[in-house]
């Protein structure tokens, strides 16, 4: 070993093999003295890559626990605050517009939590203003419906519930030139302010054809011609249009694509009155048949919109023509007011929790037994 210590002294690379190993050696010589300190260089390697493993490992956990602590400082600080603005801001989006999002420490999340309150309070004021104006609105069309008309003759109950809070659907009563009446139902297409204003025109088209035309074909070709040429490009309309002369104990209609009325005549016979043509918007030139019939002391007529066959439940089944059908034979001998309300009753029922997709109308009406003809 010594032979070997002293040859590793004098190589270049101070190594020296010995047996199956080899020796790094280091020497120190003075006063003729000379000291040799040797070592494997196998155990000289694992010592080294010990010892930089355990460093290695010191890193990665002082590495894991500053990230740890950034994270949590990052958490407190910046997501959790996040957290609550991006929950503010969707509460708000659902329409909450009194909510307002709490200050925080950071000038960077004060900041946008004053602009998401400022846009909140911008949103509340518009949305103050729109529930206004709609709330006018509803009242101007509730307005354009007929209100106490006291028709001679026959009596007339009514159901009239937009979906929101203005609606396409309308009626009208009005007494002719001749001195019959014009029951008049419409349904215009969508929903909200465009299909009410499209309503209110419809209405004033039909008024104004109705105050030198009779027949119900006649003022449904009169209005068609100026609707089709004044609304927008897939706007229509269907109009049930019935002219009754109650002296004489008749009507007439004509229905433009509405859902079929019901007449209820003698006993419990029901009959149904079908659409005798196009619905209004789509050709200027169309023209309706125009049946007739009696209206006899007793009768009933039943004009409804589709809101009243389409109410569906949460499933989507459908009220139903037969229960509109089953419900007015029933309650045969009840006033007109009361099957009415019977029906309002039985749509909210089959509704339930559902919401109401459609605007509802429906006219009762009922051919008195007196006249002052």
């Amino acid at each position: 070993m010594l032979l070997a210590m002293q040859e590793a002294a004098e190589s270049p690379l101070y190594r020296a093999p010995l047996g199956n190993a080899e020796l790094v050696v280091g020497a120190y010589a003075s006063e003729g003295t000379t000291v040799y300190v040797s070592e494997s260089l196998e155990n000289l390697r694992r010592s080294a890559t010990g010892d930089t493993m355990r460093r290695l490992v010191g890193f990665l956990f002082m590495a894991t626990v500053a990230a740890a602590v950034v994270n949590m400082v990052l958490f407190r600080v910046v997501s959790r605050p996040l957290q609550v603005l991006v929950g503010t801001v969707k509460k708000i989006g659902e329409g909450d517009f009194r909510l307002q999002s709490d200050s925080f420490r950071t000038n960077e999340l004060g900041y946008l939590a004053d602009e998401i309150n400022s846009m909140s309070q911008s949103l509340a004021a518009s949305e103050k203003t729109r529930l206004l104006q709609m709330a006018q609105a509803r009242e101007i069309q509730r307005n354009l419906l007929p209100n106490g008309v006291e028709a001679d003759g026959f009596e007339v109950a009514q159901l009239f519930e937009p979906a929101e809070d203005v609606g396409g659907d309308f009626f009208d009563i009005l007494m002719l030139c001749d001195r019959s009446w014009l029951v008049c139902v419409a349904d215009v297409s969508g929903h909200g302010i465009p299909a009410a204003m499209n309503a209110a025109m419809l209405k004033t088209l039909v008024m104004q054809a109705a105050k030198t035309l009779v027949s119900p074909s006649q003022i449904l070709q009169e209005a068609n011609q100026q609707f089709t040429s004044m609304s927008l490009e897939g706007d229509f309309a269907t109009v049930f249009m019935l002219r009754i002369d109650p002296c004489a104990g008749r009507f007439s209609y004509a229905s433009a694509g509405h859902d079929p009325g019901w007449l209820l005549t003698e006993g419990t016979n029901l009959k149904q009155l079908p659409s005798t043509g196009l619905i209004l918007g789509i050709d200027e030139d169309v023209t309706w048949e125009e049946p007739t019939g009696e209206f006899a002391a007793g009768d009933r007529m039943l004009i409804a919109t589709d809101g009243v066959c389409e109410t569906s439940d949460s499933s989507g089944r459908l009220f139903g023509r037969d229960r509109i059908g089953e419900l007015l034979a029933h309650y045969r001998d009840a006033p007109a007011d009361g099957v009415i309300n019977l029906l309002n009753q039985a749509l909210n029922e089959h509704r339930g929790a559902a919401r109401q997709t459609d605007d509802v109308t429906a006219l009762l009406i009922e051919r008195n037994p007196g006249s002052n003809c």
